[in-house]
């Protein structure tokens, strides 16, 4: 950001001195898209400023890596690295030495969480034992590779539903990436995927987003609240761009083919808040019905139709009316926000255009062009007309305060200029200087707190 904002006022009317003044660029910080981790590329353990996890893939059954679990002669070698070895009723835990057991009793609690929401939310019975994998970003890396998972793909965590060779104490296993984001709802959502097997892809990851979700607000709820509001934003952009996916569009996503990290975000974001939606409007009855419907292939025809007596068609057009007009109060303040990032871009093209004013002004010119003067005064009072138009709930309101105390004292300082009142304009630009201070360092700080805001 540009932030000095320099007025250099004249008792003259001469248009060239005029000139002087000088509107700097508004917000360097101001975009309309979200910075979401790419699953294309290889990143780094804290990949961007969003805390938020990605679902990954659960893999075919494929031949395990080799493990060789040598107790009399020391730790267990998984892909030629030690592991340490502890248990948890349930599960039994690999880590790799530089984990620190923080962590790993961290993850001993999220795992006996998991077990719980799955029995509240789904009536699940715990999965059969479960060998839990905690790796560093490199040795994790190895670990996906061997299970099937391109190198250059982006996961933090994967299920495999094949016993583990040499790990005679478990039935599965699940493998986490202990330098991710999120890890409690990484191992929330692997764990649904032992719980509640044989499901449809897209229906089996939007359930474990929202077990993984509530097992994270178990664990970290600012970090929960934080993602949830970043894939309702995603969701709600889809609807409003005519991007949602329909039924057949989720039935049918290849997870296994080469997807921008935007389609792969509406994909997850959706299956998940789809599952958000149910469990809130018809209750986890619900989605215990569709669960078992689709595992078991009890129902024929519409399993929406048939566990919640509503058509997929009516449930899915309610579900994407509900996330664009059902928000919550933090997504009413975003956004206010975003009202006032469009707002501010308008007003970067009023100085753009003012800069070419100046520039293709005479030099001696007696008189200002008082009709040119006019109609700048005019879009400075539009932008304020939709300020003042603009909602602005909680603290949005009063950073909309200062960005209309900025239009309208642009617009009578034009409207001066243009009455020949240079004095009185000087006056109006020092407020307005000061009140684009304030806003402009108000509007940032608001967007830096507000993760489904981010830009790059």
């Amino acid at each position: 950001m540009r932030p000095v904002l320099r007025f250099m006022v004249t008792e003259h009317r001469a248009l060239p001195l005029l000139g002087a003044i000088v509107l700097a660029a508004l917000l360097a910080v101001a975009c309309d898209r979200l910075m979401l981790p790419s699953r294309s590329t290889a990143m780094p353990a804290t990949p961007t400023s969003v805390p938020i996890a990605q679902p990954s893939p659960t893999p075919e059954i494929r031949e395990s890596p080799a493990v060789v679990v040598t107790p009399t002669q020391g730790p267990p070698l998984i892909e030629g690295r030690p592991y340490l070895r502890d248990t948890t009723p349930g599960a039994v835990i690999y880590y790799e030495p530089q984990i620190g057991y923080q962590t790993v009793g961290k993850v001993k609690d999220a795992f006996a969480a998991a077990l719980k929401i799955l029995e509240q939310e789904l009536g699940a019975p715990a999965p059969e034992k479960v060998a839990l994998f905690l790796s560093g970003q490199d040795q994790f890396t190895l670990l996906a590779s061997a299970h099937g998972f391109p190198p250059t793909s982006y996961i933090l965590g994967f299920y495999s539903p094949s016993p583990q060779q040499g790990v005679e104490d478990a039935a599965s296993g699940v493998y986490l990436n202990a330098d991710g984001e999120s890890l409690f709802h990484t191992l929330g959502h692997e764990l649904s995927h032992a719980a509640a097997p044989g499901l449809p892809s897209w229906f089996g990851e939007g359930l474990a987003d929202y077990i993984g979700t509530r097992v994270e607000k178990e664990m970290n709820p600012r970090k929960q609240l934080d993602r949830m509001q970043v894939y309702r934003r995603v969701v709600r952009d889809a609807v409003n761009d005519g991007t949602l996916l329909d039924q057949t569009a989720l039935e049918s996503f290849d997870l296994r083919a080469d997807h921008a990290c935007l389609e792969l975000d509406r994909f997850y974001g959706q299956a998940w808040q789809l599952m958000e939606y149910i469990g809130m409007t018809y209750g986890t009855s619900a989605l215990r019905g569709l669960v078992a419907s689709y595992r078991d292939n009890t129902q024929s025809g519409d399993p929406f139709n048939a566990v919640l007596g509503t058509p997929a068609e009516t449930v899915w057009q309610k579900f994407s009316t509900d996330i664009t007009e059902n928000l919550t109060t933090q997504e009413r303040v975003d956004q206010s926000l975003d009202g006032m990032q469009r707002l501010a871009g308008q007003a970067e093209a009023i100085t753009h255009d003012w800069d070419l004013f100046i520039a293709q002004t005479a030099p001696g010119q007696p008189e200002n062009p008082r009709d040119a003067l006019i109609g700048f005064g005019e879009r400075w009072v539009s932008l304020a007309q939709q300020t003042a138009r603009l909602a602005a709930p909680g603290r949005a309101l009063s950073i909309r305060d200062l960005w209309y105390r900025y239009f309208q004292s642009m617009a009578f300082a034009m409207q001066d200029y243009a009455q020949g009142n240079d004095a009185s304009a000087n006056r109006r630009i020092a407020v307005a200087n000061q009140a684009y201070s304030l806003a402009s360092a108000a509007l940032q700080e608001s967007l830096l707190r507000r993760p489904s805001l981010s830009c790059d």
